[in-house]
């Protein structure tokens, strides 16, 4: 009795909404042209096609008339048929008209949405739009010194980029030489979960501030926090997989490394600058903290969160059994 009765209050909470925002204006004119009425209490809003309950009545006429509709909504339930929603095909929801509202962004729900859609451009931009230089000096005897450089983008292919040549004391002929590795697949994967991140952000975004009826009539809520706990997930495993590469990258990109092979005569140039792909993954790691936080504020929204101390129902000053 319990549970139903809470159900009972979300279900009177969402038509009472439906109705402040028109939903039913579609069906106002038929109703008043056919002479028909609803019944409600004194939750839903005053309508002349409406019965609702008064909140305070006074005794004689008015506490009687709450009563009779007491009464007869009571037989109302003993039929179910009698008591079925009024419900739209999903297409004709849609083109019920945008309607745009800030209030989400006042809250947890919508605030951590605006966040991780900035902090994934942020993680893909940073990682995407990357090219470093790395270089290697060569000191023969009698010339000068010599400066050669490597360059690399992403997606870290190194054994792609190049040659660059080194070039021989003792001889005309410069030395080919390659970057070594491929680091490619985490970096790629780590820039594919923040691009489909942004792109869901966008849409949820549009959906929060345009489309909330249809976000909360059906189950938005649940696939909302189905795909963002998967995102969560995958930011995890993406930012983990891409901090292993760029140690990798930084190893392979190391003028200390580099001259390994061409000593004594090739000395460490200038090092390559990480500073963007350090914060790639710093990035990563904060988008897993935002997805996974938020996904208890979309739990709230969801038919399986329960107030511990649910509000009881009064049907216009006659509580309910």
């Amino acid at each position: 009795m319990h549970t139903a009765r809470l159900s009972m209050l979300c279900r009177r909470v969402w038509i009472r909404r439906y109705l402040n925002e028109g939903g039913l204006k579609q069906i106002e004119g038929l109703l008043a042209l056919a002479g028909y009425h609803l019944l409600g209490d004194s939750g839903y809003p005053c309508r002349q096609w409406l019965f609702t309950s008064y909140l305070h009545p006074l005794p004689g006429p008015q506490l009687n008339y709450n009563r009779a509709l007491k009464k007869t909504r009571d037989v109302m339930r003993r039929f179910p048929i009698l008591q079925a929603d009024i419900q739209l095909k999903p297409e004709r929801k849609l083109l019920s008209g945008f309607r745009l509202d800030l209030g989400p962004l006042k809250e947890p729900l919508g605030f951590i949405r605006v966040l991780e859609w900035v902090f994934t451009i942020f993680a893909f931009a940073t990682t995407g739009g990357y090219s470093g230089t790395t270089q290697i000096l060569v000191k023969c005897v009698g010339e000068e010194l010599k400066t050669v450089g490597a360059r690399f983008s992403y997606p870290f292919r190194l054994s792609s980029y190049g040659p660059f040549m080194v070039p021989a004391c003792n001889s005309s002929a410069a030395n080919a030489t390659y970057l070594q590795g491929d680091y490619s697949s985490s970096a790629e994967f780590y820039v594919s979960v923040g691009v489909l991140g942004f792109l869901y952000c966008t849409a949820t975004l549009v959906l929060y501030l345009g489309y909330q009826h249809v976000y909360r009539e059906g189950r938005g809520p649940i696939f909302d926090l189905l795909v963002t706990a998967a995102f969560a997930f995958l930011w995890l495993v993406s930012s983990s997989a891409w901090g292993k590469g760029l140690t990798d990258v930084k190893w392979a990109t190391n003028p200390g490394h580099l001259v390994e092979a061409c000593q004594p005569q090739c000395l460490p140039g200038e090092y390559p600058s990480m500073g963007k792909l350090n914060a790639s993954v710093i990035f990563g790691f904060l988008n897993l903290i935002l997805w996974a936080g938020n996904c208890w504020f979309i739990f709230k929204e969801t038919p399986f969160h329960k107030d511990s101390n649910p509000a009881t129902t009064m049907e216009g000053g006659v509580p309910s059994s």
